[in-house]
């Protein structure tokens, strides 16, 4: 161990600070971290996020990023958000927020590699919120990273090996080194710690939000129908809301559409709203051999604007992943009034509770009843609406800031949980 005190380059050039801090190089370790000793009393916390890959589309991670850094923007707590990005540049919300910008027009690895460690200590950064498992080795600032799931280790052979291999070494080095650890879901928690035994007590589970433009109402109904014109779709229909990719079990929703009367697929055609990840070809030739082709349309990836409407005139909503770490879709669901149905798996009940109509999504039989149970029963239907709707009401983007900003004031007062 190789201590820096009264010569080390990276200290603090507020005195009232330094005296409270150390920095220490661990060579076992090959990590630069801030010894124990922070006081809130002494002065505000800067901290770091990662705010790269958010102009343009968003999905997913990708909105927990955006909708967390508007809530410590607005929240602040009395500290100071520091918005680190590449040469993408920010959205327009996050440009005119006057936080402080850094940016690093480097390649994505030295980005994460090099261009992290020496920019922060210079803006004097106490903790960086990590999205994407890539910790650097030389860490000059406290440590939170967000884990939003490990499906690849439940689903291995449904990611290519190079990517897997890759995407496991990053989080176990992240996991391995952070200070505290969030996930969006017990499920996620109880994965980490039985695939790579991380202390329970390392980990904090922080619900997600939603965004509020989901929330019941009548607004954008007419550009979502001017969609469902062009679509061809005049009447009712069903929506799934899911990347294409095989962990979304699109495959077995179709065999469960067409296992279904040919009299209520004319009434109610399948609407599949989600980038494609690899698998659109394969979903276009299944609808081809079972024959519904006409019945099923994949109009790709729509952002939340023209989303929000469909969620609000789908007969119902249905999501038969095989793995979620939180399910965006599900809650936006709710949030917009549409009767849903969804896997009985991973963190789904846990985000839909007793709003949900859950089917086992290995079961192509059980998938077709839900659906037409809510196609068929408007009384379920109906109590599941306004359930769901008081459900959603639970996750707010408000509560999920408060909880990540008192978190990271609990890292930098206390260090890292075990």
């Amino acid at each position: 161990m190789v201590e820096r005190t009264s010569r080390n380059p990276w200290k603090r050039r507020d005195n009232s600070f330094g005296k409270h801090v150390r920095w220490s190089i661990s060579t076992k370790r090959s990590t630069l971290s801030i010894a124990d000793g922070w006081d809130r009393k002494e002065r505000v916390v800067r901290i770091g996020v990662d705010c790269r890959y958010l102009k343009g589309p968003r999905v997913g991670v990708d909105n927990y990023r955006y909708f967390l850094t508007l809530g410590m923007l607005a929240e602040g707590r009395g500290h100071q958000i520091v918005l680190f990005t590449d040469k993408a540049g920010l959205p327009p919300e996050l440009e005119k927020s006057g936080a402080e910008v850094v940016r690093i027009n480097l390649p994505l690895i030295i980005w994460e590699t090099i261009g992290l460690p020496v920019s922060a200590p210079p803006r004097r950064i106490d903790l960086f919120h990590f999205h994407r498992h890539h910790i650097p080795f030389i860490r000059p600032f406290r440590t939170v990273t967000t884990v939003h799931d490990i499906a690849y280790y439940r689903f291995p052979t449904m990611y290519r090996q190079r990517r897997r291999h890759m995407l496991k070494h990053c989080i176990a080095h992240a996991v391995k080194v952070a200070d505290r650890i969030i996930v969006h879901s017990d499920a996620v928690r109880d994965d980490l710690v039985h695939f790579l035994k991380v202390p329970r007590e390392r980990i904090v589970r922080i619900y997600c939000g939603f965004d509020p433009q989901f929330l019941w109402g009548d607004s954008n109904l007419e550009d979502s129908r001017q969609f469902l014109n062009r679509l061809g779709i005049h009447g009712s229909f069903i929506l799934s809301v899911a990347t294409l990719q095989p962990r979304k079990n699109l495959r077995r929703l179709l065999e469960a559409y067409a296992g279904m009367e040919e009299t209520l697929r004319d009434r109610c055609r399948l609407l599949l709203i989600g980038g494609n990840e690899g698998e659109l070809d394969a979903l276009k030739e299944a609808c081809r051999t079972l024959g519904i082709q006409r019945h099923v349309d994949m109009p790709g990836f729509l952002p939340s604007e023209e989303l929000r409407g469909l969620y609000r005139q789908a007969s119902c909503f249905v999501f038969p992943s095989l793995h979620e770490g939180f399910g965006f879709p599900l809650l936006e669901a709710m949030a917009s009034g549409c009767p849903a149905c969804a896997s009985r798996i991973s963190s789904l009940p846990e985000v839909g509770g007793d709003a949900v109509l859950y089917f086992n999504p290995y079961s192509v039989e059980d998938i077709r009843r839900s659906v037409q149970t809510l196609l068929t029963d408007e009384g379920q239907s109906k109590r599941l609406r306004e359930k769901g709707l008081r459900r959603a009401r639970l996750f707010s983007w408000k509560q999920a800031t408060r909880t990540t900003l008192e978190l990271f004031e609990e890292v930098c007062r206390n260090g890292r949980a075990l």
